[in-house]
């Protein structure tokens, strides 16, 4: 198919070949773009014959991403992290596809901690990650980023999924919420959020997700990823509260 693969890269030497191999077969060209990998990544990425790397330093996600379609080069474009795969019948459906003009698609993820799938957290994780590289597609938001395209596009749904299985440790899973609280802060600042509704959002989202949504039954894993669920909000409200008192002293 005449598309292009690409990967957001910073040190990924424990996962990147993985991905590369589950799609080196099914795209014409795959783009990575690495934001200043000092571990072996970039090493790995030479033993592929049809991986172009392009350096892009890392302000956020969106920016990252958008860059990545500046650079594309094919009529079509699916992104994939690097710690996710194809698995088979995703696969297949890319290469079977029949690409219609105005559309983009969306696949199941299938999330995995320590090992073991999760059955109930993020069971009904949809991507899109499948679009037509024209002006009208970009993506919008510092962090946990998502993909803007016209109303008038039909989202369809592909067969098979990506298969997400990160290689973290609790600690790391902890530094990666405070990188990422530095660039939230700043949308809310921008749009002026509520503190109170921040407040309670953390305690909301866990009873949903661990109750609601029954990421009880994923076990200690469950429980972990819907406390950390709740750890993101509650820091997020706590350094936007401190924004405000210190905003107010000026």
């Amino acid at each position: 198919m005449n598309c292009t693969l690409v990967v957001l890269t910073y040190n990924e030497e424990s996962c990147i070949e993985s991905c590369i191999n589950s799609a080196e077969r099914i795209f014409s060209k795959i783009l990575v773009i690495d934001s200043g990998s000092n571990d072996r990544t970039l090493e790995i990425l030479n033993n592929f014959n049809n991986v172009e790397v392009i350096f892009n330093k890392f302000n956020n996600f969106s920016e990252q991403r958008n860059f990545a379609l500046k650079n594309v080069t094919t009529q079509w474009v699916f992104f994939l992290d690097a710690d996710e795969t194809i698995n088979y019948e995703l696969a297949d459906s890319l290469k079977n596809i029949p690409i219609k003009n105005n559309c983009v698609y969306k696949m199941r993820r299938h999330n995995y901690l320590w090992g073991k799938r999760l059955k109930f957290y993020g069971e009904k994780d949809y991507q899109t990650r499948l679009l037509p590289v024209n002006p009208n597609c970009y993506y919008k938001s510092q962090v946990h980023e998502y993909l803007s395209y016209p109303q008038s596009y039909k989202l369809m749904e592909l067969d098979g999924a990506i298969v997400h299985k990160p290689k973290v440790s609790i600690s790391s899973m902890l530094n990666k919420q405070i990188k990422y609280t530095e660039l939230d802060l700043q949308r809310h600042i921008e749009n002026k959020s509520s503190i109170i509704k921040m407040l309670l959002k953390p305690f909301a989202r866990f009873f949903i997700t661990y109750f609601i949504k029954l990421s009880v039954f994923d076990g200690y894993r469950g429980f972990i990823l819907s406390y950390l669920s709740f750890n993101y909000d509650f820091l997020v409200a706590l350094r936007y509260l401190k924004y405000i008192k210190e905003s107010n002293n000026e």
